[in-house]
């Protein structure tokens, strides 16, 4: 059975820092899990995990402006001549959610079309997976299932910053990466132990070696707030 829970939101923040010019590494990044603590606050509490990368050529991060291929959010679905798949045209389509559908809008913001679409993983570059263990067996707690229609995954900023001739500069970075994840149902949901597993992708669409947390409770971690 499901459990049913209104979010206030969902935000990403980040905090890092990294040498510029560590030993030769590899292009395709590579992580390590440092901690993870939760802290409650008034309004959505946060789950923040921290990680350590290297990357040897410092493609690290999107920018605001990466919105078109291969980094778009989604995907519109198209029929077999090739034309683009509105609500209700097929009965066998999914209910509507807000993963599944795009709703589209005119100049003015009005509602137009709600177009059947599918998510680009490639729209993110850090991506979280959520794992409950009970009776010594670990299940998955996918958000993307009713009653959630959401995800964690998400996108940080460029790590590497340095331009010359209007291209980024490719050098090694290595340092240290802040994911915060905020929701104001922590405490309700997960009351069992929890593991996270933790991937990041590089501009290239190389994707990292998997990271886990090590077994936790909410209490176990609990960051006392500040005075």
């Amino acid at each position: 059975m499901k459990r049913i829970l209104t979010y206030t939101g969902i935000i990403s923040f980040f905090a890092l820092s990294f040498c510029t010019r560590p030993p030769e590494l590899p292009v395709v990044p590579s992580i390590e899990f440092e901690t993870v603590v939760f802290k409650e606050v008034e309004g959505p509490d946060s789950l923040i995990i921290s990680l350590a990368f290297e990357d040897g050529d410092g493609d690290l991060g999107l920018t605001s402006f990466d919105i078109y291929e291969p980094y778009q959010a989604y995907n519109v679905m198209l029929d077999q001549n090739g034309d683009t798949i509105y609500y209700g045209d097929h009965p066998d389509m999914p209910p509507y959610n807000p993963l599944d559908y795009v709703i589209t809008r005119d100049n003015d913001g009005n509602p137009q079309d709600t177009v059947w679409v599918e998510l680009n993983p490639n729209h993110y570059n850090i991506f979280v997976r959520f794992f409950e263990k009970r009776d010594g067996q670990y299940e998955e707690f996918d958000w993307r299932d009713p009653p959630y229609f959401q995800t964690f995954d998400g996108r940080f900023p460029l790590l590497n910053t340095e331009i010359e001739d209007n291209r980024l500069v490719i050098r090694p970075l290595r340092g240290s990466l802040r994911y915060g994840m905020t929701s104001s149902g922590w405490l309700f949901l997960f009351r069992d132990t929890l593991r996270i597993d933790v991937m990041i992708q590089d501009r290239a669409l190389n994707k990292s070696n998997v990271i886990s947390t090590p077994d936790f409770t909410l209490d176990m971690i609990r960051e006392d707030p500040e005075p």
